[in-house]
């Protein structure tokens, strides 16, 4: 019995809350009889698992039981929507539903905890989306700011690992972070050093139109008001009760 087939006989004694595996899974893969059974039990455990939990995924429950399948021989979710004719988001729902989750999945390019927080007050997705992108596009735009650069380690070590050259996972291990952490603070240190380069040029002129504009804006108040005293000057208030 492989170890993907262990893994796998204890996932189905957990979900089915069962403490004995039936014997047609002890039998050889190359056994027609002991492969349907499989698919019939995976089945069986996908349509306890629907419907004890609300599935996303459009898939049917013989599909899930391939994705299942396919996970567990390690098989990646391109393979899986090929062998399965299915788009690439359609296994990934798959899996969710399932619970089958890779390490990579809990890995994104922004820090897992802000989705947690943004998920917790009830953001809807839209919004969610938009928040994680707004800080990539302010390192597009050198736009950084003070608590971008107070990460939980010194940052000096990682510009070191980076010039350096080391790969994300071991800046990760070396700074007892996760890589979705290094990949944050590396945005923000290429940030900083294409600002630097160009002797934080683009800043400068966001500034100046911002200032142009503010400035100008007061000059239309003042004008206004200036004018409108003009134009009262002189008059006189003759209200009579």
């Amino acid at each position: 019995m492989t170890e993907n087939t262990e893994e796998l006989r204890d996932i189905f004694k957990d979900v089915a809350d069962e403490d004995t595996v039936t014997e047609t899974q002890e039998e050889p893969r190359g056994s027609l009889t002991a492969e349907r059974a499989s698919e019939e039990r995976l089945v069986e455990i996908v349509e306890r698992m629907r419907a004890d939990h609300e599935f996303e995924t459009a898939l049917s429950d013989e599909e899930l039981a391939g994705v299942v399948e396919r996970f567990y021989e390690g098989d990646s979710d391109a393979a899986i929507a090929d062998a399965l004719d299915v788009s690439r988001r359609d296994v990934f729902r798959a899996r969710m539903d399932l619970h089958l989750v890779r390490d990579r999945d809990t890995d994104p390019p922004f820090e897992l905890t802000d989705l947690r927080e943004l998920l917790a007050e009830e953001y809807p997705t839209s919004e969610i989306a938009e928040r994680l992108d707004v800080f990539r596009a302010r390192m597009d735009l050198h736009l950084v700011r003070d608590r971008d650069t107070d990460p939980p380690f010194e940052l000096t070590d990682l510009r070191e690992l980076l010039a350096e050259e080391y790969p994300t996972s071991e800046i990760a291990e070396r700074l007892d972070v996760s890589a979705s952490t290094v990949r944050r603070y590396r945005r923000v240190v290429e940030a900083q050093n294409e600002s630097r380069r160009v002797s934080e040029r683009f800043q400068s002129e966001f500034e100046d139109v911002l200032l142009e504009t503010e400035m100008s804006e007061q000059f239309t108040d003042d004008v206004a008001e200036d004018g409108l005293e003009e134009a009262t000057e002189g008059t006189e208030t003759n209200v009579s009760f």
